[in-house]
């Protein structure tokens, strides 16, 4: 597609409006999922049923009741976070992009879309082996797909 600035002749322009606006695209859907996963961390964090809680001392004990929960929502957030941070240190520097990238690009953000999902689950089912092997097991989803959205990266 030829260069929508008066000034450049180009096929591919190299200028820094076009520039950023193709890569900005990208960023903002990227955002965007890492945004919703943890929003949707978020809602999942139910308030306790204090209908017959009378005293402080009932609240704090229905509180404490969710410190699993909490728990669980600070490891999915740290872990998203971090997701996000070596995702935004992985693709920033690149000014372009191959058509394999934006692919595995997209596998990568499902992963990190579905962790809210996977943190439910062992959120609800703490001690069921099961799901905290299934868990770890999507974890281990995510950090594959980012270490191949990194080898296809270096393939550009």
């Amino acid at each position: 597609m030829p260069c929508r600035h008066a000034t450049c002749s180009a096929v591919s322009c190299t200028s820094t409006d076009e520039l950023h606006e193709r890569i900005s695209v990208p960023h903002a859907f990227r955002d965007s999922v890492f945004a919703i996963a943890v929003t949707l961390l978020a809602l999942q964090l139910h308030p306790p049923n204090l209908a017959e809680a009378t005293s402080a001392g009932a609240v704090l004990h229905a509180l404490a009741q969710q410190l699993r929960q909490f728990g669980f929502y600070a490891l999915a957030f740290l872990v998203t976070g971090r997701l996000w941070i070596e995702h935004h240190q992985l693709l920033d520097p690149l000014e372009t992009h191959g058509r394999r990238l934006p692919r595995v690009n997209l596998l990568f953000l499902l992963t990190v879309s579905l962790l809210p999902y996977w943190v439910n689950v062992m959120a609800t089912y703490p001690n069921n082996s099961a799901a905290a092997g299934l868990f770890v097991l999507w974890l281990g989803v995510a950090q594959f797909a980012s270490c191949w959205c990194a080898c296809s990266s270096e393939e550009n």
